[in-house]
């Protein structure tokens, strides 16, 4: 049974934006739905932890609100954003003589935590080049930008020891976004840049023939860019998601032999350990899992009572789709990823009366997969290695 068949439940207290149909949508408070990738052509379920943006006023660039433009221009605030609205802002580098031409807003970050920063934006006209920046007071002085190509949608250049990504949402716009991690207590600002030759800190005279639009800025902790949240006058927080589903409602379920199976893909690393599917009681105590440590490649585990039965990591993890299966049952568990046979266990004990099948995530209903899981599920019953290498053949 897979997750487009399942009665499962989903929880999520607040509201959340995907990627439909080349457009932002925003789904209601518990309401499930999928998001675009624009990587494989495929929907995906993309269960996330909860997030805040610290960045103010999110899409409302003017100078009561607290926005740094004393090097760039606004233009117009009413530009269509990606999610349909009259709210993107256009953005010209005509101020401030020869100078960097910005945009940033100051926000307060804790030595040793990860940050990421990311905004949405749509070409105007002159370069293509853009520019992130997490700020020096806070961040290693090399170690906090990258620049992207809007005509190419690619990343054009980044600092070393940093993450950046650049996704298409659809009507010419995309999201980019970078993370680091701070290595000072201090507040300075989160910015976007005006880059004309695609080089870093570019003092010129701007005469407002670069352009832009831009529109909603986010940062938050962690070094993968959730979902964007909109905020106004102070910051705001999406919840957790959370699908889960009894087994008991499953046909053909038995506690004795099952096989877990999931294809996804990773768009950015998150630097936590990530929870793809897992069947469990409900403890840590008794769970058998697929999931990502936050020290790399997959792990496939399996434990009774707080004693691992089996636990091996292998494979690796990139920007790539991957298939994973793992069968289970007493002296016999199998793995597989993408049509290739793991390490086999021959000894080990099932758990006896889990309760839950989790999708994206953990017994608690946290450690989030943080990534797009196109499909995931249970087979009602324990697989032979070769239909678990055949399942996970893409």
């Amino acid at each position: 049974a897979f997750l487009q068949d399942l009665n499962a439940t989903y929880t999520r207290n607040s509201e959340k934006r995907v990627v439909q149909d080349g457009a932002l949508v925003t789904l209601a408070a518990n309401q499930f739905g999928t998001s675009y990738d624009p990587v494989t052509g495929l929907y995906g379920y993309m269960p996330e932890p909860a997030a805040t943006n610290l960045a103010l006023h999110s899409s409302s660039y003017s100078t009561p609100n607290a926005w740094d433009l004393a090097t760039s221009t606004v233009v117009s605030a009413t530009g269509t954003a990606p999610d349909g609205t009259a709210t993107a802002t256009l953005m010209s580098d005509n101020q401030g003589g020869t100078t960097v031409h910005y945009l940033g807003r100051s926000v307060s970050y804790t030595s040793g935590t990860s940050y990421s920063l990311s905004w949405f934006f749509r070409a105007g006209s002159g370069s293509s080049y853009v520019m992130l920046s997490l700020p020096a007071t806070a961040f290693p002085a090399t170690a906090r930008r990258a620049i992207f190509n809007l005509a190419t949608g690619s990343v054009h250049a980044v600092d070393s020891g940093v993450g950046a990504i650049i996704t298409h949402v659809g009507g010419g716009w995309y999201r980019c976004a970078i993370s680091a991690t701070a290595n000072a207590t201090a507040s300075g600002l989160a910015a976007f840049a005006f880059s004309p030759t695609g080089a870093y800190t570019e003092s010129y005279n701007g005469t407002g023939a670069n352009t832009l639009y831009a529109w909603g800025a986010q940062v938050e902790t962690g070094l993968r860019a959730t979902s964007y949240i909109a905020t106004t006058g102070s910051t705001a927080t999406r919840a957790a998601d959370a699908d889960t589903v009894l087994l008991s409602a499953i046909p053909g379920y038995v506690a004795t032999g099952y096989t877990l199976a999931v294809d996804f893909r990773v768009d950015a690393a998150s630097g936590a350990d990530r929870t793809l599917v897992s069947v469990d009681d409900g403890t840590a105590s008794n769970s058998a899992r697929i999931m990502l440590p936050s020290g790399g490649g997959i792990t496939t585990a399996v434990t009774v009572g707080g004693v691992d039965q089996t636990s091996i990591n292998e494979g690796s993890v990139s920007t790539s789709r991957i298939r994973a299966a793992f069968s289970c049952s007493a002296n016999s568990f199998l793995r597989a990823v993408n049509g290739v046979a793991g390490t086999a266990d021959t000894s080990g004990s099932m758990i006896v009366a889990p309760t839950h099948l989790r999708i994206g995530c953990r017994y608690d209903n946290t450690q989030q997969a943080n990534c797009y899981e196109y499909r995931v599920g249970i087979f009602p019953r324990a697989l032979t290695q070769a239909q678990i290498n055949a399942w996970t053949t893409l």
